[in-house]
């Protein structure tokens, strides 16, 4: 008897899809043990715990991101309690999450395959080798989402229910990160258009019945998140926050568009991301030439390129590019199959799915082992102000945002997007908190008088004598602070007794 149970190929899905996500969660173990991935993330904790704390989001603190977002980094901290491995695992939770559905897309656009196993692989490579790789950032929170709603919405026989649920998705999408509102028009439009060239008139319906479901999911997450702000009478906070706010930031801080060349340039990085776009590639070109009449592929390409555009306008960030991976992972899934087709021995089909499905986790493997084991400056203060800290103390931080986290302190003022942000001062127009410079948020801060002041390098000459928020920080520093012992990279003051 053959011992079919040793041959991949002949193992049911949900075994697959087991050993896949322990094999992603154990290559990650490295990066769960680093207090510092990203600023980001940190900020998205203290944003989620005033949640939990119940606060509206923006009620004390500040970014510049949709309100949901928020509501997932408050679950996630309400299980984490200051443990930052769990967070990280919640982020490997997600990513895993965003292959296994890619997978589940390629199989309902392309047709289903064990080939499309090498799909979620390559997408959870570059997730991990990307620029939000390991932490918990609002990309990685969205993704989710984002594809499930793709899931919903690339069925060949779209309905109400499906149409609807895609919506609602798309809706809870949009309203953590602004990006998905793209693929989300995209998606109608593109209904729209396969109704319109329609010769079946049942077809027709359905297809226009579907594109108005569509649109009443995202409107049904659109009202519950106003319902809430309207019952607690912040009508005009959620306007200022979630709409004036971005932008402000985007008008003043925008980078007045990125090339097509420079963007690509700027945000595709490591092996593993090359990968994953030239298979995807590859796929659409495969796609177009051969399998033209497939209109969900159609709509995925339409739902991608939507992407493209809405953060091409934006500066070229590594982690902007991260919403586009899936879609190549997904494109992915004709390129491999054109491959296998060519290859008949089954040795050598055996042979590379081997060598595809192994070369990215390694690639993963060695990124993630790099990212735990570099210099850990965070985690090194955390340590001294631990040891140092008494209960009533209180802690103003210029980035290492989870030392609030960490410490189960609150920060003593609102945290305006990062510290780079108090140096914009076209943003306090139009926030909610009633400041409108940034030497008079600064003068908020002071006037609580924390009890430890923890500066980083990168941000010393933005708080210099002669800028607008140094001069009216530095003097209370010589006056009232002396200087403890600090980690290379930090500096870090302590209010004097007297």
């Amino acid at each position: 008897m053959r011992p079919d149970w040793i041959d991949p190929r002949t193992w049911p899905d949900r075994v697959i899809a087991l050993a896949f996500a322990l094999t992603a969660i154990v290559i990650r173990i490295p990066m769960m043990r680093p207090l510092t991935l990203q600023l980001d993330e940190h900020t998205y904790l203290l944003m989620g715990r005033d949640l939990l704390n119940g606060h509206l989001p923006y009620t004390h603190l500040w970014e510049v991101k949709p309100p949901l977002l928020f509501v997932v980094t408050a679950l996630v901290s309400l299980f984490a309690q200051h443990e930052i491995w769990v967070v990280r695992l919640a982020a490997s939770l997600c990513d895993v999450s965003t292959a296994l559905l890619v997978k589940l897309i390629a199989d309902r656009v392309f047709a289903a395959s064990k080939p499309n196993w090498l799909c979620a692989v390559i997408c959870f490579a570059a997730l991990t080798t990307s620029g939000t790789g390991g932490a918990l950032m609002s990309e990685t929170a969205t993704l989710p989402f984002i594809m499930a709603g793709v899931y919903f919405l690339c069925e060949r026989q779209p309905s109400r229910v499906r149409g609807y649920i895609g919506g609602v998705f798309f809706g809870v999408a949009t309203l953590m990160r602004v990006f998905p509102a793209f693929p989300a028009v995209a998606a109608i439009l593109a209904i729209g258009a396969e109704a319109i060239v329609a010769r079946v008139g049942d077809a027709r319906k359905a297809l226009w019945t579907t594109l108005v479901f569509v649109c009443l999911g995202g409107a049904t997450v659109l009202a519950l998140v106003l319902a809430a702000y309207a019952l607690a009478g912040k009508l005009e906070l959620f306007y200022h926050s979630v709409v004036l706010a971005p932008l402000a930031y985007e008008e003043g801080g925008g980078s007045g568009g990125s090339t097509l060349v420079a963007f690509l340039r700027a945000t595709i990085s490591g092996n593993a991301m090359l990968l994953t776009v030239a298979f995807g590639v590859g796929g659409f070109v495969f796609t177009a030439l051969r399998d033209r009449g497939n209109w969900p592929a159609w709509r995925l390409a339409a739902m991608a390129a939507a992407q493209f555009v809405a953060f091409t306008f934006g500066p070229p960030l590594t982690h902007y590019f991260v919403l586009l991976l899936p879609f190549f992972a997904i494109f992915a899934a004709p390129a491999l199959r054109a491959i296998f087709e060519v290859l008949r021995p089954p040795v050598l089909r055996t042979g590379l799915a081997a060598l595809i499905a192994a070369a990215p986790m390694l690639v993963s493997a060695r990124a993630a082992w790099r990212a735990g084991d570099a210099h850990d400056t965070t985690a090194e203060v955390y340590s001294e102000l631990r040891a140092a800290m008494q209960p009533g103390d209180t802690l103003y931080a210029t980035s290492d945002y989870v030392l609030y986290w960490l410490l189960d302190r609150d920060p003593p003022h609102p945290i305006v997007t990062h510290a780079g942000n108090l140096f914009r001062p076209y943003m306090f127009r139009e926030l909610p908190f009633g400041v409108e410079t940034s030497a008079e948020l600064m003068q908020r801060i002071v006037a609580t008088h924390p009890t430890w002041i923890v500066f980083s390098d990168e941000t010393d000459w933005k708080y210099a004598a002669d800028t607008e928020v140094g001069a009216v920080l530095q003097p209370v520093l010589a006056a009232e602070y002396e200087e403890s012992p600090a980690p290379a990279g930090r500096h870090i003051y302590h209010l004097r007794a007297d």
